[in-house]
């Protein structure tokens, strides 16, 4: 699925993965590669996740004319995801149906992407979030075409549209030791876009992603 650069190949790919996420997902087999090296046991963390708060992020693409995916910078706030990138999404609020209603309706919010316009193509596996303690349930979509794009400025610092073969090379993948804000050290596997990183739980939603396409990230 290399250098997807006609339509009729995005429409290859938007099936195909159709087709896959119906078929089971790999789930943290997939999510692994990309998850910060803390020590810290899965069963840790899904103690900590029972009373998690909800949310739904969303994965789009779409022909530009090569395949591409939608991602933005957060604009700078007093909380633990300030800054950075991310899939557009948030959490689950009392008008929203589920979880892929929130997720579609944070999009048109933050990026101006009428939710309507936007054909979902399944679902990925839930992550959990320690920082903001949020379960957030991911969700692939697509889109015939580019998106015309309406930041909200109080939420979007800028919006990212990567082709997705990027995400295929090694050399765009990193590790760092980072420090948090709890004392604790880890090695952290990220996505180096123009400098900046794409990590944690947001490089753990792309891993799976890209796993199901056959294209696992190593690091």
């Amino acid at each position: 699925m290399n250098h997807l650069k006609q339509n009729e190949n995005f429409e290859s790919l938007s099936g195909k993965l159709e087709k896959a996420l119906k078929s089971g997902l790999p789930g943290y087999g997939g999510q692994a590669a990309m998850a910060p090296r803390s020590g810290i046991s899965r069963e840790k963390l899904a103690r900590q996740a029972a009373d998690a708060r909800q949310a739904g992020v969303l994965l789009l693409l779409y022909p530009a004319p090569e395949a591409r995916l939608l991602l933005i910078r957060r604009a700078e706030y007093p909380g633990p995801h300030s800054g950075q990138i991310a899939f557009p999404g948030g959490e689950i609020e009392a008008g929203d149906r589920d979880a892929a209603a929130a997720a579609l309706r944070e999009t048109e919010e933050e990026t101006g992407v009428p939710r309507h316009s936007i054909h979902l193509l399944g679902a990925l596996s839930d992550l959990y979030i320690p920082a903001s303690h949020f379960m957030v349930h991911p969700f692939i979509g697509r889109m015939n075409e580019r998106p015309v794009f309406r930041p909200d400025p109080t939420e979007v610092a800028a919006i990212i549209e990567q082709p997705l073969d990027f995400f295929f090379r090694k050399e765009n993948t990193g590790l760092r030791e980072m420090k948090f804000a709890n004392g604790l050290r880890a090695e952290v596997p990220y996505f180096d876009i123009n400098g900046q990183m794409l990590w944690g739980a947001s490089a753990m939603i792309l891993s799976e992603f890209l796993t199901i396409l056959g294209k696992a990230p190593n690091v």
